[in-house]
């Protein structure tokens, strides 16, 4: 979008169904598309991020009593919508999709129900900034030798699950507890 200067959005396309989730980002283990998001914006000078989000490219299916054409095509949209953080202008909101312009309350503001899926210009850009030095800090801290084995945990996330090097890691929960994330908002 070039209207008031240069806004970028970042969409990561999925094959699975994935939601920002601002924990995982805070501790460092969702920090892809956010540092997608800061390198978009050192190519282009001047360039302001609107949003970041994962769109997830699947055949999905709708259960639906109804044989309604415009009824199963919303649950697909639905299904298949944008999910991430977008700024909470209603410039970039109309310029968007109809899901974000669906953003708006009738009198053209930015809607409270969603607002755990939007930010500000200075939330936005805490964000980026957030995850360059997130990034910055763990590279550091890898750089230095401190790799150690302590997997994540929160819910049902589970670091060790998706681990390339869990057969030769060695981890050992009866040894050694595992980090157990402490939930974070957008905020923290």
């Amino acid at each position: 979008l070039e209207e008031g200067g240069t806004r970028i959005r970042v969409i990561d396309y999925k094959s699975g169904a994935k939601r920002f989730d601002p924990t995982m980002a805070y501790w460092g283990i969702q920090l892809q598309l956010l540092l997608y998001l800061a390198s978009a914006l050192e190519q282009i000078p001047g360039a302001s991020p609107a949003g970041f989000f994962y769109c997830r490219i699947a055949d999905p299916t709708v259960k639906s009593e109804s044989r309604i054409r415009g009824e199963i095509e919303q649950q697909l949209a639905k299904k298949l919508a944008l999910a991430g953080i977008s700024l909470s202008d209603v410039a970039i909101l109309q310029a968007q999709d109809d899901r974000h312009a669906g953003m708006l309350t009738r009198d053209g503001k930015p809607s409270g129900r969603y607002a755990a899926s939007m930010v500000d210009e200075q939330g936005m850009n805490a964000l980026v900034a957030f995850a360059r030095g997130k990034a910055a800090q763990l590279a550091q801290t890898a750089y230095d030798g401190g790799i150690d084995d302590v997997p994540a945990t929160l819910g049902t996330f589970n670091a060790c699950t998706n681990c390339d090097y869990a057969a030769v890691c060695g981890f050992d929960p009866a040894r050694k507890a595992r980090k157990r994330l402490k939930k974070k908002s957008l905020a923290d």
